[in-house]
């Protein structure tokens, strides 16, 4: 991704790019928005690294307010968030060419899903 992520407070002004009407004050709630990201078809046909992510970031961090959520103690959750939130974005904005597409769709049909189901 041409832009890194490099803070918190720098991921949320990018997600409310895409969600202007969230508040985001905690870290969670951060996290919920990013895996709901990382759930959309376009995504997650490239990226399941998000699924467990909650469940590997500590009670804490999850808790904190954002402007807290930058402190050396949560370093090491902070780069799983924002690795994963780099990875989720890039996806969820980039042009899906026709064999992103199919791609996509033969996913889809790996998982059970309908891919006529599916909006990309």
């Amino acid at each position: 991704m041409s832009n890194e992520i490099i803070n918190m407070e720098q991921l949320v002004n990018k997600l409310e790019e895409h969600f202007p009407d969230t508040k985001f004050t905690t870290v969670e709630n951060v996290v919920d928005t990013i895996v709901d990201m990382s759930n959309s078809e376009n995504v997650y046909a490239f990226d399941d690294n998000h699924l467990g992510l909650k469940n590997d970031l500590s009670p804490e961090f999850l808790n904190a307010f954002i402007a807290d959520a930058d402190s050396e103690n949560f370093e090491s959750d902070r780069n799983k968030v924002l690795e994963q939130a780099e990875s989720t974005i890039e996806l969820a904005e980039r042009e899906l060419s026709e064999e992103n597409i199919e791609d996509i769709k033969e996913d889809c049909i790996l998982r059970g899903v309908d891919p006529d189901d599916i909006d990309v």
